[in-house]
């Protein structure tokens, strides 16, 4: 190739053509069309020259209907043009690139069906659509074993709940020891059914204590069941006869021991007031007096101001009884007190005595029972010492009633004799029992 400079254009004068096998070219072409991509892939090209000659493929099957179709795109764009057509034989939509070269003139069209295009997208579409089926799916499931596991609970608290009775309270609370709680909120749920269950059981045993004791006080008070209008009409009777034989002591007597005995008898609330205790614990030192004469003299030192606060019937004087018996052991003079105090909250009855005081081995054995009592152990499983059974029995029904403000001391004097400590919240009666 020759070329001439005229200035700044550039003439050429000859021209060197290069020559090349088709079946190369075709090769070539087909290499970089199909380059990584099955046989099935439809992809075609065509070329034509400046007289819109078809001169690629050569031996094509396409009729001469699409390739004037294809001819006329490419003559409405000489430029790089990306058109979506109908193909007119198969009526298709393909993808035509038409390009044309500034060098050779030459039209390049390459088709390319739409749905070989679009085949990326639908099968991602379908992908996901069958992953968002699945997750719904899954989220279905998990609604469902989510849900199961939160209802199957609150069922058997329902079944629970609706077969409770007094009678299966414990079984109830075995049958939800060891539930399996999804949730914080469930759990907290069943612990408090489980608790409440629980004190509700041990109001009901206390309940049953609390009249148990009290039977058991009445009885230790009595030793006896007796019908009380034949011994009240008989003790009436005996006064009516020491009236007519003028034996004013007999008269004090049978009336301190019926008014005693009508105390202890009566059917009415458990709790009294603090004056009622004090009347009956003198009308019974007054009894013991008249047996033991000048060699008992005792004290009761108790503040009007206590007279409204409320305790347990029959408290004191298992108190009383107690002192009696130890110190009737040694030589008279035998000597008891009583005193109390009391401030806004609280109260103490103090007892004490000259007597031979506690047996230390005795001692040891009721500070332990009222230790354990006072840790809820149930009333049935102990065994009080012999013939301090009132003592205990007096305190259980006194921390049924004070609950953990009961107080209860017991010890020996250093200069001989039983010192005991009793006290509570202050409780004062609404209305009269």
């Amino acid at each position: 190739m020759k070329s001439t400079t005229n200035g700044n254009e550039t003439n050429f004068t000859d021209v060197v053509e290069v020559t090349i096998n088709y079946e190369k070219l075709v090769d070539l072409i087909e290499g970089l069309m199909y380059a990584g991509r099955d046989a099935s892939y439809k992809r075609t090209i065509y070329i034509y020259n400046e007289r819109n000659e078809l001169i690629y493929p050569i031996n094509s099957n396409a009729s001469d209907d699409l390739q004037l179709h294809y001819l006329n795109n490419a003559r409405n764009d000489k430029t790089i043009n990306n058109t979506i057509a109908e193909n007119p034989i198969t009526d298709e939509k393909e993808m035509i690139i038409i390009n044309q070269s500034d060098f050779s003139n030459w039209t390049y069209v390459l088709v390319e069906s739409d749905d070989i295009i679009n085949k990326p997208i639908i099968e991602f579409q379908k992908r996901l659509i069958y992953i968002l089926a699945l997750l719904i799916v899954i989220c279905m499931l998990s609604s469902y074993m989510i849900s199961r596991r939160v209802t199957t609970p609150l069922k058997k608290f329902q079944r629970e709940i609706s077969g409770l009775t007094l009678g299966n309270l414990e079984n109830n609370i075995l049958n939800l020891e060891s539930p399996t709680y999804t949730s914080n909120e469930l759990e907290s749920l069943g612990n408090a059914y489980i608790d409440m269950c629980q004190r509700l059981n041990e109001s009901i045993d206390q309940v049953v204590d609390l009249r148990t004791l009290e039977t058991e006080s009445k009885m230790l008070a009595l030793q006896a069941q007796m019908n009380p209008h034949f011994l009240y009409n008989t003790l009436t009777i005996m006064t009516i006869m020491c009236e007519d034989a003028n034996q004013p002591t007999l008269v004090n007597m049978f009336n301190d021991l019926t008014q005693m005995l009508r105390y202890i008898t009566v059917k009415s609330t458990d709790m009294v007031s603090m004056q009622q205790e004090i009347e009956h614990v003198n009308q019974y030192l007054r009894l013991v007096k008249y047996r033991f004469d000048e060699d008992l003299t005792y004290r009761i030192d108790i503040p009007d101001s206590m007279n409204d606060i409320q305790v347990p019937r029959l408290m004191l004087q298992p108190f009383i009884e107690n002192s009696i018996k130890y110190i009737t052991g040694i030589a008279p003079p035998w000597q008891i007190e009583v005193q109390g105090k009391h401030d806004d909250n609280e109260w103490t009855i103090t007892f004490t005595d000259n007597g031979l005081g506690f047996n230390i081995v005795k001692l040891k054995e009721l500070q332990a029972a009222i230790s354990s009592i006072s840790q809820n152990a149930s009333s049935s499983s102990l065994t009080p010492p012999s013939g301090l059974g009132g003592i205990i029995n007096n305190y259980q029904r006194m921390k049924l009633f004070f609950e953990d403000r009961v107080i209860y001391d017991l010890s020996n004097l250093k200069t001989g004799g039983a010192k005991i400590v009793i006290g509570g919240v202050c409780k004062e009666r609404i209305e009269d029992g």
